[in-house]
Formats: C-alpha cells, structure tokens, sequence
C-alpha cells in the first residue's frame, strides 16, 4: 500500500503538470524531476524508498525492522507530493 501511494501522488502531480508517463521509469524520473525542481533531494530520496516497498512485495526480502524504519519516509514523500499547491485541492 506504501508503493501504491507514492506512485499515486507522482502520477498525480505528473498529469497536472502534464509530464510523460506510461511505466515505472518515468515515475521514477519524475519524482527526480519534481524533486530537482524544488530543490529538495528529500523528495527523491524517498522515491526510492517507496521503491523498496514495491520490490519487497514481489520478493519479501524486508524484515520487520526495515519495513517500520522505512514507512516514515514513504510517508513524508506522499504528504510533500500531496501538499503542492496543485494538488491541494484534491486532498479530502
């Protein structure tokens, strides 16, 4: 579910900034984009955390110490991803 939030927001904030989209790679590079964009390397940092949690549910390789460790900074992706102001009005 972490994943599925993640790739959420950056699908959101990609199709209101009419950005490129159609497979995992340009998820990933426009979170890099946003990311560079803003000027925050938190946002892209934690991209990849997300990443993590997608990969982990096809192999199971995260322990419990790594998925409750991890969780925050897929939690802080979403909420920053959320909070643009282009976006603001789809929170509920």
């Amino acid at each position: 579910m972490l994943w599925g939030a993640a790739a959420h927001a950056i699908l959101a904030v990609s199709r209101t900034r009419r950005w490129r989209l159609g497979s995992h790679g340009r998820l990933k590079e426009n979170a890099d984009r946003l990311s560079v964009e803003l000027g925050e390397s938190e946002i892209s940092e934690d991209f990849q955390v997300a990443e993590k949690f997608h990969t982990n549910f096809y192999h199971d390789y995260m322990d419990t110490f790594r998925l409750v460790r991890d969780r925050p900074y897929v939690h802080r992706f979403v909420n920053r991803v959320l909070a643009l102001p282009e976006l603001r009005g789809l929170n509920p």
